[in-house]
């Protein structure tokens, strides 16, 4: 198999099963038929392009992947990149890829959201918006899998985010045809928001947590510094390109990740003050919308459920009842609230924009801890990297090429992106304020505006179409609105205000 550098995004950012596998069950039941067979393939013929962009989430590798040996990449393939999946996974694999893809940073920004919301609203205001979140994966699972049974192809057809976007229009209403290809454009500008916005929180969460050990042994810098400092390696990481050499890096991310987050729950559990006044049941209303992006910007796995499907032995397994979409986000949820509930009730108002903050540092496992998870993140930078990097490279390739030495220029590009994640990163060294400010920007967007808006556009011409599943999506969309709105601005005020304050 040969790919081109955009087919290789589709192969390493979505993550293709092997087409040979037997064709998924049709959705056409759930969505109650579509017809006109006719007219969605001539909508989308010129479509097909590779730009299947999106289905590789923000948080972690998905899986491990091996460059297919003696595969020449086509011309302008890059050959680099030219990578494909080794193995389809079983159900517990999967559930754990989807465990390892929703656990990052943002879990321990939830203390600090949980004091923007109240101990007694928090907890089901997160599962609230965990299983709206939830539904809307389910829409595009739906959506992606009629789109592919619409191509004609046997099911053989694994499309990503944007791409089943794309299609949506591209087969819906005809007054809308004609916005598929900025929709495409759309999810991809989203997309890549929000994965520069996940490097820059990187950057301040590292600098962060070395800053606050290394001042406990008398190496008191300035954040900044330990910004500039922590750019080298992050830097260093992010001119691989090849994905196959951070594979090892990021199983130890794994571990290392998992193994802090055991160790914050048993430090957070000990000595647990009694819930009383100093707790806050319920908080200001001002504050509810830096709860909103924080806790989206933690359930924005949305791009990740494609892959993980069309990678598994035994597909249907992921979005039934009892399979690995629901059973996975009912244990990241409880991981979730107990993580937001524990933090907040043990340190209160005190509570920083990520919990390791807040530990003892007089202990070393605290220290432990904080280096721990700080290492697992800026391994993980290069893995999130790779989205904006495969989106927007190949476009600045073809305006702006041929490249006498197009390797030295993609990593000029790759270096100059860094260097941006760096410069906001540097001007906002506001952890908890950032983390909401990219969950309500760009993760609102993706999770809970894009999947109500196809459904609907899919199911507008079926005589099926209910009221109810109109009212729900039009709820869902004025929800996301109002915190992508509210969101953005209070975190932006909130922002600025901490910089009046010094």
């Amino acid at each position: 198999m040969q790919f081109t550098s955009k087919g290789i995004t589709n192969k390493i950012m979505e993550l293709h099963a092997n087409p040979k596998r037997g064709p998924p069950k049709s959705p056409s039941a759930r969505f109650g038929g579509y017809g006109d067979e006719t007219a969605f393939k001539e909508a989308t013929s010129p479509v097909g392009n590779g730009d299947g962009y999106g289905a590789f989430q923000s948080k972690d590798l998905i899986m491990a992947v091996s460059v297919e040996k003696g595969d020449p990449p086509k011309s302008g393939g890059g050959g680099a990149h030219g990578m494909t999946v080794s193995h389809p996974t079983s159900y517990i694999g999967t559930l754990m890829h989807l465990f390892k893809g929703n656990v990052g940073a943002g879990m321990f920004a939830l203390g600090d959201a949980y004091k923007n919301a109240g101990l007694v609203l928090a907890p089901p205001l997160t599962l609230i918006l965990g299983i709206i979140s939830v539904h809307a994966q389910h829409i595009l699972l739906r959506c992606s899998e009629e789109m592919s049974r619409r191509l004609g192809d046997g099911g053989e057809q694994h499309l990503g985010f944007a791409s089943t976007v794309e299609l949506c229009f591209a087969t819906g209403p005809l007054s809308l045809r004609k916005f598929s290809s900025t929709m495409r454009l759309l999810v991809n500008l989203f997309l890549c928001t929000t994965q520069l916005g996940f490097c820059c929180v990187y950057f301040v969460f590292i600098s962060t947590n070395v800053k606050q050990v290394l001042d406990v042994h008398g190496v008191e810098w300035d954040v900044h510094l330990h910004m500039a400092i922590v750019l080298i390696p992050i830097l260093l990481t992010t001119w691989i390109r090849n994905l196959k050499y951070l594979v090892p890096v990021s199983s130890l991310a794994n571990l290392l990740m998992i193994g802090g987050y055991c160790c914050t729950i048993y430090m957070m559990s000990e000595d647990l003050p009694p819930i009383d006044k100093d707790r806050k049941y319920v908080a200001s209303w001002n504050t509810l919308p830096l709860f909103f992006g924080t806790v989206i910007y933690s359930f924005e796995g949305i791009s990740l459920v494609l892959p993980l499907k069309n990678e598994m032995k035994k597909p249907s397994n992921f979005d039934k009842p009892l399979g690995v979409l629901n059973v996975g986000m009912v244990i990241v949820s409880i991981m979730f609230v107990s993580t937001g509930f524990l933090a907040y009730l043990k340190y209160g108002d005190n509570i920083q924009g990520s919990v390791t903050l807040n530990l003892d540092q007089t202990q070393i496992l605290s220290q432990c801890i904080q280096i721990a998870i700080s290492v697992a993140i800026l391994f993980t930078y290069a893995l999130q990297f790779y989205v904006p990097i495969e989106i927007m490279w190949p476009t600045i390739s073809e305006r702006c090429g041929p490249f006498r030495w197009p390797g030295v220029a993609e990593i000029i590009f790759r270096s100059a992106l860094c260097g941006f994640t760096f410069i906001l990163a540097e001007a906002i060294p506001q952890l908890g304020l950032f983390i909401s400010l990219v969950g309500a920007l760009s993760s609102t967007a993706l999770a809970l505006l894009f999947p109500p808006i196809i459904e609907m556009v899919v199911c507008w011409q079926n005589s099926s179409f209910s009221i109810f599943t109109f009212i729900k999506d039009i709820v869902i969309i004025i929800i996301g609105i109002l915190g992508f709105i509210t969101g953005t601005y209070e975190s932006i005020n909130s922002i600025v205000h901490a910089f009046s304050l010094g």
